[in-house]
């Protein structure tokens, strides 16, 4: 069988990493979403500390808040949340 170009190679004695990774995959996507959740909380607060340093009162930051969630809202798809961003 010809190998493909840019195909990984085996090496003997070395496992194919595929069973390997297919173990992974779904740890690195739990601590990737993971690490998503927590850059949303920094994010949140930094964007929160921004406004009140520009002085945007309290109603105007949950106005701010509101217009975002409906943004979200609109854009759902009719079957559920649309979890791709």
């Amino acid at each position: 069988m010809a190998d493909k170009p840019g195909a990984p190679h085996a090496v003997e004695g070395e496992q194919q990493p595929s069973a390997q990774k297919a173990k992974e995959q779904p740890q690195m996507i739990q601590a990737s979403l993971g690490e998503r959740d927590r850059a949303i909380k920094i994010l949140a607060k930094s964007i929160f500390r921004e406004l009140k340093m520009n002085g945007y009162e309290t109603r105007q930051i949950v106005a701010l808040s509101s217009e975002l969630l409906g943004l979200v809202t609109t854009n759902m798809k009719p079957e559920g949340i649309d979890g791709g961003g």
